[in-house]
C-alpha cells in the first residue's frame, strides 16, 4: 500500500495537494481518539475505551474546608470543546470569588497515555497540562482518574487540588473496567458521530468537491474545444487514476512477496533453532554414553 502511494505521488505530482487535503482530514477525523492500550505491570495489554463519553461534558465542584463550594469545574472527556480564556479547551476552572473569569487547566492531548492500575477492577489516570503561564512549569495540570465501576455509566466526584495548580478528579464508570465491555447506551450512541464516521464524510464531500472543480476547469481551460459534453476528457487527472488501479496490484504484489520471503526467512530460522537443539541434545547423549563405558572400564 505505502509503495503504491509513493509510485502515484512520483507519478502525478499535479494531484499531491488532494492527497495532503486527505491526509489532513484523516489527521481531523481520528485525532480525539478516545481509547489507550497500554501494558499492566505483567507486561499485559490493558484498553480503556471511552468513546462512548467522548464530547460528554461533566461538572464538579471544589471545597473548602468548611465544605463551601469555592470553585466550579467543568471537563470535556476527549475533546476541547469548552471556550475557555480565549480559546477552547478540555478542562476549564471557574472561581467563585474571580466570577466570570475562566481559567484553563487542560488541554487534551490523544499523544498522553494513561497509568493504570488493576486496584479495584481498573483505574485509569491521566496529566493533562493546561495553560503554562500562570503557574509553575509545566503549568496548570488536569489529572483525572476513571476508576472502574461496573454499576455506573458515569458518576465524577469532587476536585482535589494535591498540590498548587494541580487539580485531580475521580470519574467511576463501567467503561473503565477490564475484562469487560459495554455498548454505548442508544442516547449516546445516537446523539454523536464516531471520528471515523466523520472523516468519511468530510473525505467523501471533498472528493465530490474536487470532481466537480476539476471537471469544470478542465472544460473550460483545457478542452475548451469540446466544452463540458466531452465527460471522458474531463475528468481531472484521469491518467493518474487510470495508473493508480495497476500501481496499486504492482504495490500488492511487491508486499506479498515481501510478506512470503519474510515468512521463508521466520521458518527457516525456527528450523535452525530447532535442528541446533537437537544436536546439542545429540553430543551431549553420546558424551554421557562414552563417560558411561569410560567409567565401566
Amino acid at each position: 500500500f505505502f509503495l503504491s502511494c509513493t509510485l502515484i505521488l512520483r507519478s502525478a505530482m499535479a494531484s499531491s495537494s488532494f492527497c495532503i487535503v486527505a491526509l489532513c482530514l484523516f489527521h481531523i477525523g481520528f485525532s480525539n481518539s478516545c481509547e489507550w492500550t497500554v501494558l499492566d505491570n505483567n507486561q499485559e495489554p490493558r484498553t480503556l475505551d471511552l468513546s462512548c463519553l467522548s464530547g460528554k461534558v461533566l461538572e464538579a465542584s471544589q471545597s473548602d474546608d468548611n465544605g463551601n463550594i469555592v470553585t466550579d469545574y467543568s471537563f470535556s472527556i476527549c475533546d476541547n470543546s469548552l471556550s475557555c480564556d480565549n480559546g477552547n479547551v478540555m478542562a476549564a476552572q471557574y472561581p467563585k470569588d474571580l466570577a466570570p473569569r475562566c481559567f484553563n487547566v487542560g488541554i487534551y492531548d490523544p499523544s498522553v497515555n494513561p497509568k493504570y492500575s488493576d486496584i479495584s477492577g481498573g483505574q485509569w489516570s491521566f496529566t493533562y497540562i493546561g495553560d503554562p503561564t500562570d503557574c509553575p512549569q509545566p503549568g496548570r495540570e488536569w489529572i483525572p482518574s476513571f476508576i472502574c465501576d461496573s454499576t455506573t455509566e458515569y458518576q465524577i466526584g469532587a476536585v482535589t487540588e494535591i498540590q498548587k495548580c494541580n487539580y485531580a478528579v475521580s470519574i467511576r464508570t463501567k467503561f473503565a473496567c477490564v475484562d469487560k465491555h459495554y455498548e454505548c447506551n442508544d442516547d449516546q450512541s445516537s446523539s454523536t458521530l464516531s471520528g471515523g464516521w466523520i472523516f468519511i464524510i468530510i473525505f467523501l464531500s471533498v472528493f465530490v468537491l474536487y470532481c466537480i472543480v476539476g471537471y469544470i476547469v478542465m472544460a473550460k481551460t483545457v478542452n475548451k474545444e469540446r466544452g463540458f459534453g466531452d465527460f471522458s476528457n474531463n475528468i481531472p487527472n484521469k491518467t493518474l487514476w487510470i495508473k493508480c488501479i495497476f500501481l496499486v496490484i504492482a504495490g500488492c504484489s511487491v508486499t506479498k512477496e515481501y510478506l512470503i520471503q519474510k515468512l521463508i526467512k521466520k521458518n527457516q530460522d525456527d528450523y535452525d533453532i530447532s535442528h541446533d537443539g537437537e544436536s546439542g541434545e545429540d553430543e551431549s547423549t553420546s558424551s554421557n554414553a562414552y563417560q558411561l563405558d569410560l567409567d565401566t572400564n
